[in-house]
């Protein structure tokens, strides 16, 4: 029998390839504080989140979801968001980081 690998730590039921890497990144860069996180998010566990709950955190956060990944709105195709907080940012992105894992601290 063969056991399945799971090759993302937080995996989003129903996303694109190319939303499924913009996710690994983000989890990726809060797991090490990168950019403007207001900590870093070690904890973070092996978790399956539903595509709706990823388009509404998304919302939340005043961006949408295309195919490529999520963008602001009205963004040029094509153009997503960094996975990566830059300046003034970390607060938006932790807010989507616990919306996504719903757990907020």
């Amino acid at each position: 029998m063969t056991i399945p690998v799971r090759k993302h730590l937080v995996t989003i039921q129903g996303a694109s390839a190319e939303q499924q890497n913009w996710v690994d990144r983000f989890i990726g860069a809060a797991r090490d504080g990168t950019g403007d996180w207001p900590h870093a998010h070690s904890h973070i566990t092996l978790t399956v989140v539903p595509l709706a709950t990823f388009v509404h955190a998304m919302e939340e956060a005043g961006w949408q979801l295309t195919a490529d990944g999520p963008a602001e709105r009205n963004a040029q195709p094509g153009t997503t968001v960094s996975p990566v907080p830059g300046p003034n940012q970390g607060t938006t992105y932790h807010n989507v980081l616990h919306s996504l894992l719903g757990d907020f601290h």
